[in-house]
């Protein structure tokens, strides 16, 4: 017997083994399509509105104004949390012994 002549699977196997292999590829979609359809789906959920509260504003003169023409120049201020600690002033003293060198 030739080799090519013998077949390693029958008609009927193969027949078996293609409808076998559709019926498991519909089920897998239909299990999709059950999974897609269901309510356990997440909605999104309006948030309900902001509600307006008024407030009172207290309006803040500046010292010097923005568009001032003319006048006396004045020296600008810096904030009090933006000068330097007194404390920390003290730390970087010199020391007397040290050399100085050019």
């Amino acid at each position: 017997m030739n080799s090519a002549s013998i077949r390693t699977f029958t008609q009927r196997e193969l027949w078996l083994a293609v409808l076998l292999a559709a019926g498991i590829e519909c089920g897998f979609f239909a299990v999709l399509i059950m999974a897609g359809a269901n309510r356990g789906k997440v909605h999104e959920v309006e948030s309900p509105a902001p509600s307006e509260v008024p407030i009172k504003v207290n309006p803040v003169l500046d010292d010097v104004p923005l568009l001032k023409l003319g006048g006396k120049r004045m020296r600008p201020k810096l904030p009090e949390l933006w000068k330097k600690n007194p404390r920390y002033s003290a730390m970087r003293r010199q020391v007397p012994r040290a050399q100085w060198r050019p």
